[in-house]
């Protein structure tokens, strides 16, 4: 990623705007109202998207659950030999971390019902969902699993809040939750020793770690490539109304 501080105006606009200034975007002036507003629908349509992600991966968790108590009649349809039923315990624990993950959404919903300037809680809310999504994967498949690519869906809700500082922390947080579900593979405690979660070949992670870097890249391109559309768009109305 670019090494040089680049200025951020989604952040400027929301610090401005936090004190009550009337701030710009290229030639664009917003109130303290617009921007608020804008950030609150931003927020609310990540939020969705959140709920609705927890929502589809845990009906696919209930359905391995279930279809893996059925034993041959669904091998055929898994493309295995065998379909290895999933542990009470297991699901338990999936269980308990969708509903935190649950709350989660429910909590960043009443601060958008309240109105409340969400940009300064926006990296916080993202570490909340790694650590969901790291920790449901220490339960369940491991870095093996399917649900590794939630950890590509966290990178492009953080590119939706048009926040460039954003995409890269949440892009380094991201590869940490990964290596810290590599390392509970690798070296489990105690706690996930009975799991025998499956470990992955070294070529298979460096793939996925840079497969992750490069998403955060390109999403952050997408958010430099907003802010230079918008700029010209600004002028190209100014230009238009002279």
């Amino acid at each position: 990623m670019n090494n040089h501080a680049a200025p951020n105006p989604s952040e400027e606009l929301t610090d401005k705007a936090s004190v009550g200034e009337t701030v710009s975007v290229g030639e664009a002036t917003l109130s303290e109202s617009a921007l608020t507003r804008w950030e609150l629908a931003v927020e609310l349509r990540v939020n969705l998207l959140r709920a609705v992600s927890i929502s589809v991966f845990y009906l696919v968790h209930l359905w391995n659950v279930v279809a893996s108590q059925m034993g041959e009649s669904m091998a055929v349809f898994y493309g295995q030999h065998e379909v290895t039923p999933v542990k009470p315990q297991i699901h338990l624990a999936v269980s308990l971390i969708c509903l935190a993950w649950v709350m989660l959404a429910i909590v960043v919903h009443l601060g958008i019902a309240q109105r409340k300037p969400f940009g300064r809680w926006a990296f916080g809310v993202t570490l909340g969902d790694i650590l969901c999504l790291t920790t449901i994967l220490i339960f369940s498949t491991g870095p093996s699993g399917p649900m590794v690519a939630g950890y590509f869906l966290i990178i492009l809700m953080a590119g939706m809040r048009h926040d460039l500082r954003l995409v890269w922390m949440t892009s380094i947080a991201v590869v940490a939750g990964y290596l810290v579900l590599l390392g509970f593979t690798r070296w489990p405690p105690a706690i996930v020793q009975d799991l025998e979660l499956k470990t992955i070949p070294r070529y298979h992670q460096l793939m996925f770690i840079l497969a992750l870097v490069f998403a955060g890249v390109l999403t952050g391109q997408i958010v430099r490539l907003g802010w230079s559309l918008s700029t010209l768009l600004s002028s190209a109305d100014e230009e238009a109304e002279s």
